[in-house]
């Protein structure tokens, strides 16, 4: 079981359920890549890195949209 908390919050996933990569991760949450920021255990990922960047678990995760405004 994969266990991470993601923007405070505990999250786990089975095992296989999703691969250990934050790119895979997003397509699970329905999160689209181009609109987020992503850090994982406090170093920001740049985008083109989401596919390289595996996940284990325990880590922490926190991502933000960016939503448009005036």
């Amino acid at each position: 079981m994969l266990s991470l908390t993601i923007n405070g919050k505990k999250r786990e996933f089975a095992a296989g359920l999703i691969k250990a990569t934050l790119s895979a991760l997003l397509d699970e949450l329905k999160i689209n890549h181009a609109t987020i920021v992503a850090e994982v255990d406090g170093e920001i990922i740049k985008r083109q890195d989401f596919d390289e960047t595996k996940l284990s678990s325990g880590q922490r995760i926190e991502l933000v949209r960016f939503v448009g405004g005036g």
